[in-house]
């Protein structure tokens, strides 16, 4: 479970997850967004990758461990 839960924690912070969802937090003076929309860049989707897989199941493993971590020492 351990080494789940290492796999997980650099999953998470190699996917670049953490720096998504500090996103609306983080601002920045060099970049103005376009006003109309038109610089946008159009959604590419990725082939398959088995590795992205393993990384997405190793970080949703250590949310798991830890979430019932958590419950089993509230509970007690």
């Amino acid at each position: 479970m351990a080494g789940i839960l290492c796999l997980g924690a650099y999953g998470f912070v190699d996917s670049g997850f953490g720096k998504w969802i500090s996103a609306p937090f983080v601002t920045s003076s060099q970049q103005k967004p376009p006003q109309d929309g038109s610089n946008r860049k159009k959604h590419q989707p990725r082939p398959f990758d088995p590795l992205r897989l393993g990384k997405a199941m190793a970080e949703l493993s250590a949310m798991l461990y830890l979430g019932a971590y958590v419950v089993r020492k509230r509970n007690k």
